[in-house]
């Protein structure tokens, strides 16, 4: 029941303050000319809500999960394994679609807090010049709160939010009690007949009615923070029905053709003596609005990080028993610069809404190709059957898509730039880490067994080196870590004592409580250990030593140990083409801001860590190349024996 709360408020946040803005911005768009426009536009918004959010997402997106995780890269997860060209297209949209929901994530705090200070307009127009100023406010105090976690900040959240569902249904219930006509917009003749009426001229009100699903994402993206049951339950029993109470109730004032003060139909619902006291709520309700994408947007970058198109940050998990609560402090606070740099630039709701709309309808066009894949290879349907029940979605999700662009020339061309570029970081980031990744496997090194040889022959260094891992090395026929390649050719030898570490993530539990090292003694001193974490454990080297010692896994005690660790440095030839110089200079730099891998191990203020520099080389035609000095030919045979 606590998470279905908690769900209440951070996943149908977006969705649930859309009322404030959509019935607002159908009017402004000139959607409306009589009783019948009423009753078409109403019904268009009640079956958008059905089919779009109740039908696709809460019955068949939320049934793709991947190990419990959901969004679209828990989707690009599903689909890798699959084969074919089709597959292969669905992912590389869901890499653009990631972007356009970072660039709504941008946009939906702004308009949603923003339409909510607003009202203080309604109450006295004399308060116009603080709506920009209280907005920046609530919006810092937001964005400042999200190290408490989602799900502490969700219960609070959920109670709010309860309060607000039931108070906009209210809203609804009295004003259709007096104007009951508008329960006519239930039947769905009334939105085709609009559309048949207008057609082609409805696409601008249709770029409004869109609105009214704005959120609709979230439900996918925060699954796990709070699981399926919860996020549908939360829908079924409260969302759903109180929005399309209040949308029946903003309808029904406006079919009724009665005046009302003020140009805010959402206001107008309320009695002038709680106008105040709803404004609060309404602020609250907006900044709550907000949570959803900014934890979806959390969840988003770690997904991307798992599969390589972001750079590793900061993550901090901020619950033991869900693993997918988690905050990103360079993310947040990034979003908040963007957030309010938007309330500066466009200074109303009305200004944000023709940059909203047009990214969310992209991400959910790719989002229904996606499941079909996912539905045909995964579920076991039949290519017929997810061919009718996900092009029919695919229909109306491209004429709302239709609808947007004509925005684009009034803001829509914003999440459509933001996203690109997005898209370009990514793209460059998981070229660079592959081709990264080849530079290391094509340099020629020793292996175990060879080393272990070469030990025995030469005089070994007066050290105990522990040299920290990617790859886990399990038998002697395995290849040398570079970096201990790296040190065999600057110091001629070997230290006395060798560890190799590698950390395994154990993401299913937050405390391991299996077996912690895995270790391979191979003799000479050398030993390859392997050790497991949970998600919510920060690796720390130094006990992890103490610990092999105690259970004479190792000889030396843990301070003895130098921890050696490697950080690549790129360096760009002459010649390089333009294009190619701008994405590895690009690539360089996110390589520098990345979290460092020695904070991840524990080791943020070890004395005994030694950081040694991987120098990469990138030629003219674009390759990376690991620079490292050959050793001589012929040097192992001949070292001497140890004296």
């Amino acid at each position: 029941m606590l998470l279905c709360v908690a769900a209440a408020g951070v996943v149908y946040g977006d969705i649930g303050t859309s009322p404030l803005y959509t019935w607002n911005e159908i009017r402004n768009h000139g959607g409306i000319a009589d009783e019948a426009d009423v009753l078409g536009l109403a019904s268009l918004i009640l079956w958008t809500l059905t089919l779009i959010v109740s039908v696709k997402y809460v019955l068949l997106v939320l049934r793709a999960d991947n190990s419990g995780e959901g969004g679209t890269y828990a989707l690009m997860g599903l689909l890798q394994p699959i084969k074919g060209p089709l597959a292969g297209l669905a992912t590389l949209m869901l890499t653009g679609s990631a972007c356009l929901l970072y660039s709504e994530g941008l946009i939906t705090p702004a308009i949603s807090v923003l339409s909510a200070v607003e009202g203080l307009t309604v109450a006295n127009p004399s308060l116009d010049r603080f709506i920009i100023p209280i907005t920046l406010v609530v919006l810092f105090a937001l964005f400042y709160v999200q190290y408490q976690g989602t799900q502490k900040v969700g219960r609070l959240f959920g109670v709010i939010m309860v309060v607000w569902f039931v108070t906009i249904a209210s809203l609804g219930v009295a004003s259709i009690a007096r104007h009951p006509g508008i329960l006519q917009a239930v039947f769905p003749w009334h939105g085709l007949g609009y559309l048949w009426r207008h057609g082609l001229t409805a696409l601008p009100a249709l770029g409004s009615v869109v609105l009214a699903v704005t959120g609709g994402e979230a439900l996918y993206a925060d699954m796990g923070h709070f699981g399926r049951r919860a996020i549908s339950l939360s829908w079924w029993i409260l969302c759903y029905p109180c929005l399309m109470l209040n949308y029946l109730g903003q309808g029904a004032l406006l079919y009724s053709g009665d005046p009302f003060e003020g140009d805010n139909v959402f206001f107008a619902l309320v009695p002038r003596v709680l106008l105040y006291p709803m404004i609060g709520l309404a602020t609250f309700a907006a900044v709550i609005a907000s949570q959803a994408l900014i934890s979806g947007a959390f969840s988003l970058t770690r997904s991307a990080i798992n599969l390589g198109l972001l750079p590793r940050v900061l993550v901090v998990h901020t619950s033991s028993e869900v693993e997918g609560q988690i905050y990103m402090p360079a993310i947040n606070w990034l979003l908040w610069a963007g957030c309010s740099t938007l309330v500066i630039t466009f200074q109303s709701s009305s200004g944000l809404a023709a940059a909203y709309g047009l990214s969310v309808m992209g991400a959910m066009v790719v989002t229904t190709f996606a499941i079909s894949q996912v539905a045909v290879h995964r579920w076991g349907w039949s290519p017929l059957r997810a061919g009718v029940v996900f092009g029919g979605f695919a229909v109306i999700e491209l004429t709302y898509l239709a609808a947007c662009a004509l925005k684009f020339f009034d803001g829509g061309f914003i999440p459509l730039v933001l996203g690109s570029l997005l898209l370009y970081l990514m793209l460059t980031w998981r070229r660079g880490r592959e081709q990264m990744s080849q530079a290391y496997r094509v340099v020629e090194r020793m292996k175990v067994v060879e080393l272990l040889e070469l030990k025995r022959r030469i005089t070994a260094l007066p050290r105990a080196m522990v040299f920290l891992t990617q790859e886990s090395v399990v038998q002697a026929t395995d290849g040398a870590p570079v970096l201990l390649m790296k040190f065999v050719d600057r110091y001629g030898g070997l230290p006395k004592h060798l560890t190799l570490l590698s950390i395994v993530n154990e993401h299913g539990v937050p405390y391991w409580l299996g077996k912690r090292f895995d270790v391979v003694n191979f003799g000479e001193n050398v030993v390859s250990v392997r050790m497991h974490v949970g998600y919510m454990e920060t690796p720390d080297v130094r006990a992890a030593l103490t610990t092999l010692k105690r259970r004479k896994l190792v000889k030396i005690h843990a301070t003895r140990w130098t921890i050696v660790m490697g950080k690549e440095e790129i360096f760009l030839t002459e010649g390089i083409p333009l294009p190619r110089r701008i994405s590895m200079v690009l690539y360089r730099s996110l390589l520098q801001v990345a979290s460092q891998a020695h904070v991840w191990f524990g080791l943020g203020s070890d004395t005994g860590l030694s950081k040694e520099v991987v120098p990469v080389r990138v030629s003219r035609d674009g390759r990376m190349e690991v620079v490292l000095r050959k050793t001589e030919p012929g040097w192992l045979e001949g070292a001497p024996e140890p004296g």
